[in-house]
């Protein structure tokens, strides 16, 4: 996803700690699974919010936290 989306995995995980970008995680591996159209357009509208001074930390009172 770090790859696709053009963001550092450091800010990746935080995005996804903070449920803004939805992602899959099963109790016995570690790894995350993303939706990658959901995950892309959540990333894309994050960089867009950032772009015009938004941080992140104010991203998640505008962005609905995902389930």
């Amino acid at each position: 996803m770090a790859r696709i989306t053009d963001l550092r995995y450091g800010t990746l995980k935080y995005c996804t700690e903070s449920n803004l970008i939805p992602f899959e995680q099963l109790d016995e591996n570690l790894t995350r699974r993303y939706s990658r159209e959901a995950a892309v357009e959540r990333v894309e509208t994050i960089k867009s919010l950032k772009k015009s001074g938004i941080s992140i930390a104010e991203n998640r009172k505008k962005i609905p936290k995902q389930n």
